[in-house]
């Protein structure tokens, strides 16, 4: 089947030893708070930062997302600092990332980022082959036994969902003002992008409408066409369509993760 509304991935935070580090200040006190090295969801990312600064520093911190825009804000009680240029370990700095990037912040104790938190991968056009997460449900490790009278049980460690979709019409081509297919002329390299990130199993947040970012399905990459285990990837061009210069993905697969 075909979603009738126009989707959207949040990916791209991947904490490794070299983006890990968040410097801030309060009062006269110097602290780094270091995030746990990982693949994380938008959300997740956002309460590991709380996570580490609580533990870090003297007050309590509270980080929150702006859905619409991925940018994150941090608040406190009273007044603190965030070292985005001028921290210790500036070298490991998650601040990039975070979307902190024009200097220290000081003299609040609110404050938001510039940008959006990682990144956002919009298909141009419905999602094809889709198959929702509430229609694709498996036993995990089920096995069926069957007793003398003929009772059957079913032992399982809960229940496993799955979505699948194709992205297709993925093309730079600028169309008509009337096609149903939007128009980014990036749009290979960042499908490209989306799939490389998304092929190191991290955790990323499907929103089926992206009008409404505020629902969505945190999942990992489960298989793709070309790999059974979801590390591997091609773009396909259309060419049983005759359309050169045009890609799709063909099937992926989506497994929900908690």
């Amino acid at each position: 089947m075909t979603i009738a509304t126009r989707s959207s991935f949040f990916y791209g935070h991947i904490i490794t030893g070299i983006n890990r580090s968040l410097d801030f200040k309060e009062g006269s006190n110097n602290f780094s708070a270091f995030l746990d090295t990982k693949a994380y969801s938008l959300t997740e990312f956002a309460t590991e930062i709380e996570r580490v600064m609580n533990i870090a520093g003297d007050q309590e911190y509270v980080v929150t997302i702006d859905r619409f825009t991925r940018q994150i804000s941090i608040s406190a009680s009273l007044a603190f600092e965030l070292l985005v240029s001028t921290g210790v370990t500036l070298g490991t700095s998650v601040f990039p990332l975070m979307g902190f990037t024009n200097g220290d912040r000081t003299g609040a104790n609110t404050y938001q980022s510039e940008s959006g938190s990682g990144f956002e991968y919009r298909p141009q056009f419905l999602l094809q082959d889709y198959i929702d997460f509430e229609d694709w449900q498996d036993a995990q490790s089920s096995s069926i036994s069957e007793s003398a009278e003929g009772l059957v049980q079913v032992t399982s460690f809960g229940i496993v969902k799955f979505m699948q979709c194709n992205i297709t019409y993925i093309s730079d081509i600028t169309h008509g003002s009337d096609s149903f297919i939007e128009n980014n002329q990036n749009a290979v390299s960042e499908s490209r992008e989306f799939l490389k990130n998304i092929t190191q199993k991290g955790s990323i947040e499907f929103i089926p409408n992206r009008e409404d970012p505020n629902i969505f399905t945190k999942c990992i990459l489960e298989k793709t066409k070309l790999s059974k285990d979801g590390t591997g990837f091609r773009l396909y061009e259309l060419m049983n369509k005759k359309l050169n210069d045009r890609y799709e993905t063909k099937i992926l697969n989506f497994r929900k993760v908690n």
